[in-house]
């Protein structure tokens, strides 16, 4: 589990680049995003064309292997979400 803080750098959405959260893991092992404010940033999927918007108390959960990167936020100076990988 972590805490993730993003500072507003650049005047537009710039990226953080896609990685997976545990790249060796099986169908068991996912993680929960929670986002705790509303902003302009995004969470982006590679192969799923999907790009989920921050907002306050929505949570994602999605297969830790799974492709994904930070679009970060320009409306606001901080974003924070909190990331959990878990097992079922």
């Amino acid at each position: 589990m972590r805490t993730n803080l993003f500072i507003k750098t650049l005047p537009y959405n710039h990226v953080g680049g896609f990685h997976v959260d545990r790249p060796v893991t099986n169908e068991k092992d996912f993680t929960l995003l929670i986002y705790l404010e509303d902003s302009n940033g995004a969470t982006e999927f590679k192969y799923q064309s999907k790009k989920i918007i921050s907002e306050k108390n929505k949570a994602i959960i999605f297969p830790t292997s799974l492709e994904h990167q930070t679009i970060f936020q320009t409306d606001k100076l901080f974003r924070y979400n909190i990331n959990v990988n878990f097992r079922v």
